[in-house]
């Protein structure tokens, strides 16, 4: 694996799709990482870990996301691999310049050791059961039951202060967060996608970073043809989409500007970034969240 590559992004369907548009188009200095990640606290868990700090257990990697457990059920030596994976990453803070950042989900599922896991990671466990079983009769993973697995609720709070942590983690280098889009689909899951994209825009101005809302490409194109499934499937970008979000990207990387993505403001104050901080710690303090 090249690892001069000034981009990174982490995140799922909104980022992975484009990013290998932009790869196929002969785009140089840009990557997306392996695996597909949700939420805060689970993209600063996989930047700490393969950045070079040991904060996951070799034996648990497979539940660091869903491509990671189908992959090291039918992938043979892929857990073995895995590990390889990682120490190729290592350093990835100073190797990258840039990153882009999609969070698309609200909760925390927890492992009980206090690994933050894949949102399908129970579904997942029981789908390739068979081939996991034969994996821990190797010694090749430690095994895992639903029952070891939790979810927890987060408040606004926290998730800024989560973001903030990235940022800071990350060195302060430039940032585009990406937030879930916004679609034609059951009140419940507007709302929470409204939740989403709320949050991280707010988290991105908190942290100096740029913020794009992919809801604009449905607006754009309109729902059947920005979705699979003829606009049904709430969560895949088709073809023609992915390569409207390519153009997005490409702009940002190359200029750092898009007539779609929100700049940061020329300047955060440092004593109100103090003071953020300071909040968020007291939360932690007061409240039990943890990052482990």
């Amino acid at each position: 694996m090249d690892m001069e590559k000034s981009t990174l992004a982490f995140g799922t369907c909104r980022v992975a799709g484009p990013f290998e548009v932009l790869t196929e188009s002969g785009m140089k200095d840009l990557e997306k990482f392996p695996h597909h990640l949700h939420y805060p606290a689970q993209v600063l868990q996989a930047a700490r870990h393969y950045n070079g700090a040991k904060v996951i257990n070799d034996r648990l990697l497979y539940l660091m996301s869903e491509d990671s457990i189908r992959k090291s059920a039918t992938r043979e030596d892929y857990v073995r691999s895995h590990r390889l994976e990682v120490r190729t990453y290592k350093g990835l803070v100073k190797k990258y310049d840039r990153f882009v950042i999609e969070l698309s989900a609200l909760n925390e599922v927890i492992h009980k050791g206090g690994m933050f896991l894949e949102y399908f990671a129970k579904r997942d466990l029981e789908t390739y059961k068979d081939q996991l079983d034969s994996l821990r009769s190797q010694g090749l993973i430690d095994q895992v039951r639903s029952s070891d697995i939790s979810t927890r609720n987060v408040d606004d709070v926290y998730y800024l202060y989560m973001m903030r942590e990235i940022s800071d983690f990350l060195g302060n280098k430039p940032i585009l967060w990406v937030s879930h889009f916004d679609a034609e689909a059951p009140e419940r899951v507007r709302e929470a996608r409204k939740r989403c994209i709320n949050l991280v825009k707010r988290g991105a101005k908190e942290t100096g970073g740029h913020f794009f809302d992919p809801s604009i490409v449905l607006r754009t194109l309109g729902q059947k043809k920005a979705l699979k499934e003829n606009g049904e499937d709430l969560s895949h970008f088709t073809d023609e989409a992915n390569a409207v979000l390519a153009d997005v990207y490409r702009s940002w990387i190359e200029t750092g500007r898009h007539k779609w993505i929100k700049s940061p403001l020329t300047r955060i104050g440092f004593w109100r970034n103090l003071v953020l901080k300071a909040s968020g710690l007291a939360l932690i303090a007061s409240t039990g969240y943890y990052f482990a």
